[in-house]
């Protein structure tokens, strides 16, 4: 994938896989837990049940039991998407379509997109996965312009203003972390132009919180 291609994907599957051809890395169970959490009316018991799963991998929590349970807990999860994908409501289906993109990708399961059945049709599904895919630029940031971070941008007020908002899920203070990074010097615009743009969604594992708080 180029760099045009990252900036204008419509395929959050497609770009994870370009990413990490494994699909387990911390990065990516949080991409899949923040599309799944943006439509949070729609989930099923399966379904909240599969991203406490992977927020646990994410934050390198899980035991061998929520390995060994996860076979049969994908399974149902992924038949719900199916089902959901085919059968829901009109205004639904291409939300659970999508879901079941990170279901089968996530886990290893082969699938490099997701085909229901009775497909939903293009022009409903391209748009959920836009917004998607602009959910793993937050958390991956663009890797063709990688960021060197300086230690004396991670200040003590940088770090809390940053824990907080991971830790909430309220990203409202990213034009405050970026006043924090520039107090301590920072001059990158990629970084400050990221925490300061009103369009941005923000979720957790963005990627310059991520670096403030040294994580991977």
């Amino acid at each position: 994938m180029t760099e045009e291609e990252w900036l204008a994907s419509a395929s959050p599957v497609a770009m994870l896989h370009d990413l990490n051809p494994d699909c387990n890395g911390r990065k990516v169970m949080l991409s899949a837990v923040a599309m799944f959490l943006r439509v949070l009316g729609l989930l099923t018991d399966a379904m909240h049940e599969w991203i406490e799963l992977a927020e646990r991998v994410a934050a390198g929590q899980a035991t061998d039991g929520d390995f060994e349970d996860f076979p049969s807990l994908n399974l149902v999860a992924e038949n719900e998407v199916e089902y959901y994908a085919e059968r829901g409501s009109p205004d639904s289906r291409a939300q659970y379509a999508a879901m079941g993109d990170m279901v089968t990708c996530t886990w290893m399961t082969g699938k490099r997109e997701f085909a229901p059945v009775n497909p939903v049709p293009p022009e409903e599904l391209e748009p959920v996965r836009r917004a998607n895919a602009e959910l793993v630029r937050d958390i991956f940031g663009n890797p063709f312009r990688p960021v060197t971070f300086a230690l004396e941008w991670r200040t003590d007020t940088a770090i809390a203003i940053a824990a907080q908002m991971y830790e909430s899920r309220d990203f409202s203070a990213m034009p405050i972390l970026a006043d924090a990074l520039q107090d301590a010097g920072c001059d990158n615009d990629d970084v400050l132009n990221h925490c300061r743009d009103p369009k941005q969604v923000h979720v957790r594992g963005c990627w310059v919180v991520d670096l403030v708080l040294g994580l991977l």
